[in-house]
């Protein structure tokens, strides 16, 4: 009798995970065939059907830096070039290193008249800024991690060694005033 429960589970479970894998399959080949029916339609400078292509595939939940790449060049080409220069910024999120994307980025923003505004932030922020600019999603997350693992140590210091409590307290402080911002 258990035996019959454990393979009807273990039977269950496995049609579940292909259902499952089945899915994410069908949603990945949905997102390619989008991509390209995209992709062809800008090669065709159908650049409108090209941009309600890519923000279909934005709205049904895939970000991208190519996706948002490619969309900054329809942005382009229609002559817009305020959204073009939006769409870099947030493919620059997801593919900071990618050479097109800067020389594409750098070129739309020359052509801008005021392309610089001032901003009003604090010195602080535009450092931060101004260091992380360059990582991508992926890099950020492996930063923030070892700076918890880093606030997480420092606690685990200032509980048990007494001495140097003040001073783990203090690098946490600044730690968490770092992250806040």
């Amino acid at each position: 009798m258990n035996s019959f429960k454990f393979r009807f589970f273990i039977t269950t479970t496995l049609i579940l995970i292909f259902y499952i894998f089945s899915l994410i399959f069908l949603y990945a080949q949905s997102f390619v065939n989008n991509f390209n029916e995209a992709a062809i339609l800008y090669e065709n400078r159908d650049y409108d059907k090209a941009i309600q292509k890519y923000n279909f595939i934005l709205e049904s939940g895939y970000e991208n830096g190519n996706l948002y790449y490619n969309l900054g060049n329809c942005y382009f080409k229609k002559g817009k070039l305020g959204l073009a220069i939006l769409n870099y910024e947030k493919a620059k999120r997801f593919i900071p290193f990618d050479r097109d994307l800067k020389t594409n980025y750098k070129y739309v923003s020359s052509l801008i008249e005021e392309q610089q505004i001032i901003s009003k932030k604090f010195w602080i922020l535009k450092v931060l800024d101004n260091l992380f600019e360059n990582f991508s999603l992926d890099g950020l997350t492996i930063f923030s991690s070892f700076m918890y693992i880093l606030i997480l140590f420092s606690i685990s210091i200032a509980l048990f060694f007494k001495k140097i409590k003040k001073y783990a307290i203090t690098f946490c402080f600044i730690f968490v005033l770092f992250f806040s911002t």
